[in-house]
């Protein structure tokens, strides 16, 4: 996944690993994480013994602008997995299954409006920690 293909098309979204979001104003950010092909090893046994294994991705904050109608329903966790995905030119409703390692499990619902939408890579990952 490129910053390319996520100007291009706000589906691709639904290929990113969620993170986590963030609202301020009229204004929502997500930051996804893209996983893409790594180019810095042949096979995939030659890297699990590097210090890139599991970093396979870059980190992007998309930033949605003049933001209506926002919702968020539920608790945030650790980490997440999409159960629902609607995205459209205009607006945003995702359902993730949340995973959290210090208590319980939640479901978050994000919906919302937008009029546009800004993609900034913040680069490839180099540690696990986000």
């Amino acid at each position: 996944m490129n910053k390319e293909e996520l100007e291009n098309s706000i589906q691709k979204i639904a290929e990113c690993d969620f993170i986590r979001y963030e609202k301020d104003g009229e204004k929502v950010v997500l930051f996804l994480v893209g996983d893409e092909d790594h180019e810095h090893h042949e096979n995939e046994e030659e890297e699990e013994g590097c210090c890139c294994a599991g970093l396979n991705g870059h980190l992007f904050r998309i930033e949605f602008s003049d933001v209506k109608d926002f919702s968020a329903k539920g608790e945030e966790a650790d980490s997440y997995v999409y159960d629902k995905t609607k995205l459209t030119s205009s607006s945003v409703f995702l359902t993730l299954k949340g995973h959290s390692f210090f208590g319980n499990n939640s479901t978050l619902t994000l919906s919302f409006s937008y009029s546009s939408y800004q993609v900034i890579d913040l680069g490839e990952i180099e540690s696990p920690e986000i």
